[in-house]
C-alpha cells in the first residue's frame, strides 16, 4: 500500500510539472487550450482512480481477514477433533495394554502385576 500512495505522489507531482510547463509555453491557440483541457481530464482521472483504488483497498483487508480468521477457526476445530480422537485412541491403547498385562499374568499364573507389568 506504501508503494501504492508513493506513486500517487510520483504522479501528482508529474501531472503538476506537465501543467506549469504548458501553462507558460509561449505557444498560443488552440493547441495549447486542448493540451491543458486534456490534462485537466487527466488530472481528474488520476483522482477518481485513486479514490477507486482506495475503496477497493478496504474492503479487500477486511475481507482478506474475515477469510483468515474463518481459516483459522477452521483449522483450530480440525485440530481439536483429532486430538480428541488422538486421547481416545490413546485410552483405548492403554486400555488394551493393560488387558493384555493382565492376560500375560493370568498364563503366567501371578495375580498382582504393576502398571509397567512388573510382578
Amino acid at each position: 500500500m506504501e508503494q501504492i500512495k508513493e506513486f500517487e505522489k510520483r504522479m501528482d507531482a508529474a501531472l503538476d510539472h506537465i501543467a506549469v510547463h504548458l501553462k507558460s509555453s509561449p505557444q498560443a491557440g488552440e493547441k495549447k487550450d486542448h493540451a491543458v483541457a486534456e490534462l485537466d481530464l487527466l488530472k481528474a482521472e488520476n483522482t477518481a482512480l485513486k479514490s477507486e483504488l482506495d475503496a477497493l483497498a478496504e474492503p479487500k483487508i477486511a475481507n482478506d481477514n474475515q477469510e483468515m480468521v474463518n481459516r483459522l477457526s477452521a483449522e483450530k476445530a480440525d485440530l481439536a477433533q483429532r486430538l480428541e480422537a488422538s486421547e481416545q485412541a490413546r485410552k483405548e491403547q492403554a486400555f488394551e495394554v493393560q488387558q493384555l498385562y493382565e492376560d500375560l499374568a493370568k498364563l503366567l499364573g501371578r495375580t498382582d502385576i504393576s502398571e509397567n507389568g512388573e510382578a
